[in-house]
Formats: structure tokens, sequence, C-alpha cells
């Protein structure tokens, strides 16, 4: 598993009333005062490599509360692409 994903997973610890879920079988599940806030997905024909058509294993779902929290979470402050 990556250092990234590691992180992930740790980064919620930091909040108060977190519970992570991972039923056997079912993709892992975070909730913060038993809200779900992050959610490993299993691959989907909406999450694929653009240049071989392959489905992402690894995408991870972020619930939050409006459009403006999704953009403060996702934007590279440095405007690095990828």
């Amino acid at each position: 598993m990556s250092r990234n994903i590691d992180t992930v997973r740790r980064v919620p610890r930091w909040f108060q009333h977190v519970r992570s879920r991972a039923d056997p079988g079912l993709p892992e599940v975070t909730q913060v005062g038993g809200k779900s806030f992050i959610y490993f997905r299993t691959p989907r024909p909406d999450a694929v490599d653009a240049s071989t058509g392959e489905r992402y294993d690894d995408v991870i779902v972020f619930w939050v509360a409006s459009e403006v929290d999704k953009q403060a979470m996702v934007q590279d402050p440095a405007g690095a692409q990828d």
C-alpha cells in the first residue's frame, strides 16, 4: 500500500468521534460523528485511465458539504499538474 493511502487513513483519526469500518468483501468507510466521510470505492466505469481505458482500483471518495469544500480539498495550492 502506498504512503499516500496510509496518510488518507491516518488523517481522520485527528477528528473526534471517528470510526472506520472495513467489513470483509466491502470497501472501507470512515465516519466522523456517524456521517460517512471517506469511502474506498471499488473499480467502476466512471474512473478510468484515459490512455488505457483500464478502471482505477484505488478510487477514494470524500463526502463534503459543498462544491467549495470539495475544491478546497482537491486543488493543489502550488498549481501542479500530474
